[in-house]
């Protein structure tokens, strides 16, 4: 026996650390629940669990990306299910107001109505959101602060953009009233008072008969129509045999509630005027409509029908305005006039040459300048959100309003033609058209200028739709040139789109048909569209296609943003390819809607329109039906993806807690006894040294 090693302690010690290790190792895996809780536990497993661990990890944001993707669809669809039943309810509106059986006052009921349900749908619309993302109503690019183009034309005058005030109560107290002049007299110069509306319509019936060929006629006080409402309702001042020659101011007064309802020429307040001046009047209330559908009912507006000279200065129309060719929301056609201060919120309806303010300021004398329209514009040819058509100069000018045709639209010009200027103007309201669709101007022709201006609108067309032009046409000789033009809309198409323009002519041969100047010009780009869309032949008088013509040179002078992509991209899986990702659009394109303010129940296009745009929110409600369904196969396929990987891993790293349990109690039973043996164990030496 070695006293010094002490033999039996050092076997017990062993024990008692033996079982010491294997009670800390079942007391980890009972309060982790793991079996393998560092590498040294089990390498090769360690190292598949950390794998599961992340794949798993993947799959829990994937179902949460999935489910918010999913939560979004919804709030989307939802969106579009309220709009669908207002749309509905519009449709319905239209149906019982196109029955025939109804008077003024009940289409105006339920015009009110329909007017606060498209209000209703546009709200929608513009506020849909899910944390910040707009669902339904598409990117638009902002415009720069230093664009260049600003225009300022707010009415700070009780309605008017100017002072409308020429003369004081007492200089029109001193006029000679028109209700004590002998209605046979001639009238050829002096100053003359109107105060009431038998005033107004006696100076109607003086001009018509040719007594009018001169003087100045000032409104004492603001004036009402209403009696003159019945039948075909006002009868202008003015006609062709015998148009206004004299002066007319309103004196800051307004005229309320004209009625005409009728099928021949030149109807408005005034008929036709020759060298006359009107200013300084507002009209309130409007209800022009003219059944024509051709140019023998030309020449429709609320103020004016047609003009022969002279200058309208500072003046307003409301309400709505319906007619054939030449119908405008305040004139219907100007020729060597000045138009100036004037602005028009009617909604207007036409044929051709159909104008927000004028349907067709014709002629190189024609000056449109400070002036607004804000009205829906809707026609067939010549459409354009403030003029028709045009050859004429129009500078600091803008339209806000919705324009729908057919030939020919643009949201400020619907057909430029010969040589004219338009400079330091814009357009915001979206267009929708069939043939030369531009956000600014549907065709642009002959020669001219275009400075300073811009088109934010959404563009729609069928063929040669362009966000700034429709078609430019190019005539032998002469440039067309473009300088700080601006596209900031959305612009779509069937055939023939560009950013810029969605068309340009050229010779039968190929080569340039006149020249194009472009400088400072912008466009947005959002679907890598080309800047011109298509070429067209012209051979005599008829366009054609032409596939290619190379144009580089001047459309260096136009500069492209790129917009992301409007769709919106779900992470829904753990990898990085396609099939782990879903990639779908919930705007419904184009502002569609705003074709809803205005819009008449009663009127013969309305359900066709309302039809066009339920198919078009009804695709989109499919669309997204169609994704929500794919969500919920994501989330269903990703629960069970993740439940296999749980599963597995727990196989592989969960403890067996009845088995840890067992080791447990048993390492506790054998960590005692073996701390009581080592007590006996290191008195053995001290037994043995007695013994001695």
């Amino acid at each position: 026996m070695k006293i010094n090693t002490n033999l039996s302690s050092l076997i017990v010690q062993s024990s008692l650390k033996s079982s010491t290790n294997g009670l800390n190792i079942a007391i980890e895996r009972m309060t982790s629940g793991f079996r393998i809780n560092h590498a040294k536990d089990n390498a090769a497993n360690y190292s598949i669990n950390t794998k599961l661990s992340t794949k798993i990890s993947a799959y829990q944001v994937a179902e949460e990306n999935a489910m918010m993707g999913l939560d979004m669809v919804q709030t989307a669809e939802s969106s579009l299910s309220h709009i669908s039943d207002g749309l509905s309810r519009l449709r319905a509106l239209a149906t019982q107001a196109q029955n025939g059986t109804y008077g003024d006052k009940s289409l105006d009921a339920i015009n009110a109505e329909a007017n606060s349900l498209a209000t209703e749908i546009n709200r929608i619309f513009k506020t849909a959101t899910y944390n910040g993302k707009k669902l339904l109503d598409s990117y638009k690019a902002e415009i720069p602060d230093d664009i260049g183009c600003q225009v300022d034309l707010t009415p700070k005058y009780n309605g008017f953009i100017e002072n409308p005030i020429d003369y004081s109560e007492a200089e029109v107290a001193a006029m000679t009233s028109l209700a004590g002049v002998d209605e046979t007299s001639a009238i050829s110069a002096g100053q003359y008072s109107i105060s009431s509306a038998e005033e107004l319509a006696k100076l109607a019936r003086m001009t018509n008969s040719g007594l009018i060929t001169g003087g100045e006629f000032v409104l004492a006080s603001d004036i009402d129509l209403s009696a003159y409402s019945a039948g075909a309702g006002w009868t202008p001042i003015g006609t062709y045999a015998n148009d206004f020659q004299a002066n007319f101011s309103g004196n800051g007064h307004t005229i309320t509630n004209l009625r005409i309802n009728t099928n021949q020429k030149f109807f408005g307040l005034f008929g036709r005027i020759n060298g006359a001046d009107i200013k300084n009047v507002g009209l309130v209330n409007c209800n022009v409509i003219n059944t024509g559908t051709d140019w023998n009912h030309a020449y429709i507006g609320t103020l004016v029908a047609s003009t022969e000279a002279g200058t309208i200065e500072n003046c307003f129309s409301t309400g709505i305005v319906n007619g054939s060719v030449c119908v405008g929301g305040l004139i219907g056609a100007t020729h060597q006039t000045t138009t100036k201060n004037c602005y028009s919120e009617c909604n207007v309806t036409g044929v051709e040459n159909v104008g927000g303010l004028i349907g067709n300021p014709d002629g190189a004398g024609n000056h449109v300048v400070n002036c607004f329209a804000s009205g829906t514009v809707k026609g067939n040819k010549n459409v354009g959100g403030l003029l028709g058509c045009i050859s004429s100069r129009v500078e600091n000018c803008y339209a806000s309003g919705a324009v729908s045709g057919n030939e020919s639209v643009g949201g400020l010009v619907g057909m430029g033609w010969s040589s004219y200027r338009i400079i330091n103007s814009h357009s915001t309201g979206s267009v929708n058209g069939k043939l030369y669709t531009g956000g600014l101007v549907g065709w642009r022709g002959n020669a001219g200028i275009t400075s300073n201006c811009y088109a934010s609108g959404n563009v729609n067309g069928e063929k040669y739709t362009g966000s700034v032009f429709g078609c430019i046409e190019l005539t032998q000789g002469r440039i067309q040139e473009f300088i700080n033009v601006h596209g900031y809309g959305e612009v779509s198409g069937t055939e023939a789109v560009g950013s810029f323009a969605g068309g340009v002519c050229v010779k039968k041969d190929g080569t340039l048909y006149g020249g194009i100047s472009i400088t400072g010009c912008t466009v947005i780009n959002q679907n890598n569209i080309p800047l011109v869309g298509n070429f067209l032949e012209l051979n005599g008088s008829v366009y054609s296609n032409l596939d290619s013509y190379d144009m580089s040179a001047w459309l260096a002078g136009v500069s492209t943003i790129y917009l992301p992509p409007e769709e919106t991209t779900l992470q829904v899986g753990i990898n990085s390819d396609a099939s782990s990702s879903i990639t779908f659009n919930t705007t419904v394109e184009y502002g569609s809607f705003d074709l809803l303010y205005g819009l008449k129940m009663e009127d013969a296009g309305t359900l066709e329109l309302l039809d066009s745009i339920i198919k078009q929110v009804n695709e989109k409600q499919t669309e997204i039906g169609a994704v929500q369904n794919r969500l919920e196969s994501v989330l269903e396929q990703v629960g069970i993806a993740y439940e296999n990987l749980v599963s597995t891993q727990s196989t592989i790293r969960d403890a067996d807690i009845s088995k840890e349990s067992s080791a447990y109690i048993r390492n506790q039973i054998l960590q005692q006894a073996s701390a009581t043996l080592l007590a006996t164990a290191n008195q053995t030496p001290a037994i043995a040294l007695q013994l001695l």
